[in-house]
């Protein structure tokens, strides 16, 4: 299977040599279709799902970390998964580019895997939104809703990335052609069209429209732009000196911390201002910026700090991250069985386990066996030849 023989970054962390127990294995990491695992990658899906999830509790005066109001930082959580999203599916292609498997069967597996990642859960989700007797933040919902929404032209409450997600799968394609045949898969001249498109959708201003994939043009186009960068310093530079990923990693916690620090409420209390909570809502630019400059600097960073965001547990919140971001909602609007004082502590807990266990329960009944589906269709025998100096396994 490709997952076995595939190309290796030689900055990968050691963390995805799979030190976790044997029970957990399964939800520790997720599968590519191309390429080895990174395990920092899946714990920093982690992360963003604990930035929408917090925000969505603190909305409801519910503070997973006690005393800190995360409100207003669940856009910054998905702009997160959307410079994941595009960083990932874009390394994924310069693989199949470089190893030149990137041929018609590579794009219908492509199109058939992304349908297999997002459609089977989605459906049961909006299945359930539309007929079970439950309160969600959808509103009530028809069978023609549930129409729109599978075919992504509408968005409710935090199902608007999905519709902006499915969308961008649809862009990736021309984005990996203007690499190949416009770039000429020239870092330079990749870096100008990226830098370029970023500029004219500034100076274009389009009207805002939450589930309109033109809104979030340049954050897709960082995440991308990030991985042919990752991917150049793989193939075209030496070994990484020690100076390097040392200061890569100051840059990437830096970073990290003045994200973290971006919480309006936490603004606030720095600047000693009242910040409202949507006071970053329109920043997607900056926001893709600072998330693909903290990832580039953490993938050149030490292995040491890759393994801090791939911790464990942040990486299996990762890899059922998709079944924890739609039904974080169900569960946050049906609070009444909960026996403890609404906004207390005990109240919070409780609330997480369920939200990880029934996620888990969900990636593996309905997630994992479509997503083994799609993992078949992408197995295939390497090429022939010796891989180059930035295919092989570090030493």
């Amino acid at each position: 299977m490709v997952e076995t023989t595939a190309v290796v970054d030689r900055d990968q962390p050691k963390a995805d040599s799979g030190e976790a127990p044997e029970g957990l294995r399964t939800l520790s990491r997720t599968f590519p279709s191309v390429g080895r695992h990174l395990a920092v990658l899946d714990g920093l899906r982690g992360i963003a799902l604990l930035l929408v999830v917090f925000s969505h509790s603190s909305l409801l005066g519910i503070h997973m970390i006690p005393g800190v109001d995360m409100s207003g930082t669940g856009k910054v959580g998905v702009w997160l998964f959307f410079v994941l999203s595009s960083f990932l599916l874009m390394h994924q292609f310069l693989h199949l580019d470089a190893s030149g498997r990137l041929d018609g069967r590579a794009w219908w597996r492509y199109a058939v895997r992304r349908v297999l990642r997002i459609y089977p859960l989605y459906v049961v989700f909006l299945l359930v939104c539309w007929l079970a007797p439950l309160k969600t933040f959808m509103g009530p919902m028809t069978g023609a809703d549930v129409l729109r929404h599978l075919a992504v032209v509408e968005g409710r409450w935090h199902t608007w990335s999905i519709a902006v997600e499915v969308k961008y799968y649809l862009l990736l394609p021309l984005l990996v052609l203007l690499y190949i045949h416009v770039a000429r898969r020239r870092f330079a001249l990749a870096t100008l069209l990226a830098a370029a498109g970023i500029v004219l959708h500034a100076w274009w201003a389009p009207a805002f429209d939450v589930d309109a994939l033109r809104t979030y043009v340049p954050i897709f186009l960082t995440g991308s732009w990030v991985a042919i960068a990752h991917h150049h310093l793989a193939h075209h530079t030496p070994p990484p000196r020690r100076m390097r990923t040392w200061a890569a990693a100051a840059v990437a916690a830096t970073l990290f911390a003045l994200l973290m620090a971006m919480t309006p409420s936490v603004w606030g209390r720095l600047h000693d201002m009242v910040v409202p909570l949507t006071y970053w809502h329109r920043s997607f630019t900056l926001f893709g910026l600072l998330w693909g400059a903290f990832l580039l600097c953490l993938l050149q960073s030490p292995a040491w700090l890759q393994r801090v965001f791939a911790w464990l547990p942040l990486r299996v919140l990762g890899v059922v991250s998709f079944s924890a971001y739609l039904w974080h909602g169900p569960l946050l609007a049906n609070l009444g069985w909960l026996p403890f004082a609404h906004g207390s502590l005990p109240q919070a807990v409780v609330l997480f386990l369920v939200l990880v266990l029934g996620s888990v329960a969900s990636y593996l009944a309905i997630e994992r066996p479509f997503l083994r589906i799609g993992r078949t269709l992408g197995a295939r025998r390497p090429s022939a030849g010796l891989p180059d100096r930035a295919d092989r396994a570090p030493t």
